[in-house]
């Protein structure tokens, strides 16, 4: 029996973004893909968009816990759950990364700060988002250090298996409404009402240096990355 649910956290859940390396990190990336994220045993779309089988059974009944696969060995399939990707919908984009130590606060003293410029792509049409932060409270990262973003910085952004991909709430949560607003606009024919975007590829871009100004002066240093967002449905 084949059942397709209507996803229905887009409310809760938004853009996913990555996660520092060497830093410490709330949560676990497998466990809140389970939670958040609709799982199925095979994903024949878009040529059978009706007809697939979602995985539901996780082991002790915990929402967090991994799937048993059981709906997809009654239908004589492995018993592997994978992410329930919209099929044909990505985002290439730009990422510039801020963070500033030594922020003005406007009475003379200093606060720490953090920022993003994400600028979207698709063929000739483009779209820029920015967002400020108090401190580097991007989502559901913790504390990272100005020097991370001048020292070459690695980014985990899945699990070993890249099954499972941080998505981000907080602080983030509406510039991931607005990264799905953009996409839907430029994919008309893909149903992302109750979809989740998250962050599939991220490498520094080799053409553009790190800004560095940690410890020199009082100004921000930067990261730019290349990135791509694909959409996953959301657990009704």
């Amino acid at each position: 029996m084949t059942i397709r649910p209507l996803p229905a956290l887009a409310a809760a859940l938004c853009l996913a973004l990555p996660v520092t390396a060497g830093a410490s990190i709330p949560g676990n990336i497998d466990q809140r893909a389970r939670e958040g994220l609709l799982h199925v045993c095979t994903d024949t779309e878009p040529d059978d968009v009706d007809d697939y089988i979602v995985c539901s059974e996780q082991v002790g009944g915990d929402p967090q816990e991994a799937y048993t696969g059981s709906e997809c060995v009654t239908a004589g399939l492995p018993a592997t759950c994978v992410l329930d990707f919209i099929p044909k919908v990505k985002l290439k984009a730009t990422l510039l990364l801020i963070k500033d130590e030594v922020a003005e606060d406007g009475s003379g003293g200093s606060i720490e700060a953090s920022g993003l410029v994400l600028q979207l792509k698709k063929g000739k049409k483009k779209a820029t988002l920015i967002e400020l932060f108090d401190g580097a409270t991007l989502g559901n990262w913790n504390f990272f250090p100005e020097d991370f973003l001048v020292n070459a910085p690695v980014v985990e952004f899945t699990n070993v298996d890249q099954t499972a991909y941080q998505f981000a709430n907080g602080t983030l949560f509406e510039l991931g409404l607005d990264v799905r607003d953009i996409a839907a606009g430029w994919f008309p024919k893909a149903d992302l009402s109750g979809a989740v975007a998250v962050l599939t590829a991220i490498a520094l871009d080799p053409k553009s240096a790190p800004l560095d100004h940690d410890g020199g002066d009082l100004l921000a240093s930067a990261a730019t990355f290349k990135i791509e967002i694909q959409f996953v449905r959301a657990r009704p």
